[in-house]
C-alpha cells in the first residue's frame, strides 16, 4: 500500500486565500477585458469572501451559554 505523505500547513488558511485573491487580480490588471480577466476577477472575489467566512467561523462566539 502507499504511503500517504503528510504536511503541515505554514500559513493559515485565510492569508492563503487573500494571498492567492491578490494574484489573481494583478493576474487580471494586465489583461484586456473579457471573459478570461471576468472569470479572474470572480475567482478572486470568491476566494475573499471565503476568506470572510473562515475568520468568522474561527472568531469566538460571544454569548455562548456554556
Amino acid at each position: 500500500m502507499k504511503k500517504r505523505r503528510r504536511f503541515k500547513q505554514t500559513t493559515y488558511l485565510q492569508a492563503r486565500l487573500c494571498e492567492e485573491a491578490e494574484r489573481l487580480k494583478l493576474k487580471a490588471a494586465g489583461m484586456t477585458p473579457g471573459s478570461r480577466r471576468t472569470a479572474l476577477l470572480a475567482r478572486a472575489r470568491q476566494m475573499n469572501e471565503a476568506a470572510e467566512i473562515t475568520d468568522f467561523l474561527a472568531a469566538p462566539k460571544s454569548g455562548e451559554a456554556a
